[in-house]
């Protein structure tokens, strides 16, 4: 069905003398190449390819290696036909010069000096915002910092204490900047499974949609026991790294307990004076995105309003092993 359209696509774009068969890789190429494809013969007037259609998910520096051995062992051009395209994989294949074919009708074809764009189209998508809900960037933040790189709708709903819907919604808009890629699984071909792409390009992306995530500042004469709080701002930057302590602790709740300090707030002229804490009130629950004493680092990072010389520096620090980051 799926190569039906994809026929129908082709003679539409570049003619109705376009046809493809099923090619037999196993003649040819290694049983490991030849098992990772359907591999298909198109020919158009004098001109052929080869289109091959991944079968399971592969990163784009995996498939561009592949191609390049699948075209020194055919001598023929070779094009990857793509089924569930994102932008950011658009971008990533137009960068690197890769040949492809999506099913929702976009092309790049180089050796036949062919770039034919899809036309724009209404989708069920929300629009992209200018930064991130506080739900998506506590979706976004989670993805981050687990070692996994696929997830499931609910299991993110449980893990974030929120409902699915507000999961969905949230990927709806990681899915429109190219974060992530879906796919289909599950028996009844129903199930969504949520791809994080490398974590080097999805903190990347996604930086200039974080803001910042303290909704509100008080200062308080006590912290009831009760109430769980993480170390914030300067403060906790200074206990992780060589800067200096600063004169005020800073501690992070999420926002929704403001009320349960109602009674020890006190004004920010007494709290400097008397060295109360700062206590900043979060736009989501930092409590889900660390275990430690600490809000998560790139919460704790963009919750920064002033970053001189000496704190970029702490930054750089705190942040040193993980390979993904970019200042």
């Amino acid at each position: 069905m799926i190569m039906n359209h994809v026929l129908h696509y082709l003679k539409q774009s570049i003619g109705e003398k376009v046809s493809f068969c099923k090619w037999n890789a196993k003649e040819a190429l290694s049983l490991q190449i030849a098992g990772s494809y359907d591999f298909f013969y198109v020919t158009f007037l004098d001109f052929a390819f080869l289109l091959i259609k991944p079968i399971e998910v592969m990163t784009i520096e995996k498939i561009k290696m592949q191609m390049e051995y699948i075209k020194s062992k055919t001598g023929l051009e070779v094009a990857v036909l793509m089924e569930n395209s994102t932008p950011y994989r658009i971008k990533k294949m137009l960068a690197e010069r890769i040949p492809f074919i999506s099913v929702d009708q976009q092309m790049y074809l180089p050796f036949m000096a062919l770039h034919i764009r899809k036309r724009q189209k209404q989708t069920n998508f929300t629009a992209v915002h200018e930064k991130f809900t506080p739900s998506t960037q506590l979706l976004y933040l989670y993805m981050l910092y687990q070692s996994a790189d696929a997830f499931g709708a609910e299991e993110l709903a449980d893990s974030l204490h929120v409902s699915v819907m507000t999961v969905l919604r949230g990927m709806r808009e990681l899915e429109q900047i190219g974060l992530v890629d879906v796919e289909i699984a599950g028996q009844t071909g129903r199930k969504k499974v949520f791809k994080r792409i490398c974590k080097m390009d999805y903190y990347k992306l996604g930086r200039p949609y974080l803001q910042n995530p303290v909704r509100k500042t008080i200062y308080v004469k006590d912290i009831p026991k009760q109430i769980k709080v993480f170390k914030g701002g300067v403060y906790a930057l200074a206990e992780q790294t060589m800067l200096g302590e600063p004169a005020q602790e800073t501690y992070a709740v999420e926002g929704t307990r403001e009320k349960e300090f109602a009674e020890v707030i006190v004004a920010g002229e007494q709290a400097l004076e008397e060295k109360f804490p700062e206590l900043q009130l979060m736009r989501y629950n930092v409590g889900l995105l660390t275990r430690q004493e600490y809000v998560d680092p790139i919460t704790l990072i963009v919750s920064l309003d002033e970053k001189d010389e000496r704190i970029e520096m702490a930054i750089d620090e705190l942040m040193e092993g993980m390979e993904w980051f970019e200042a």
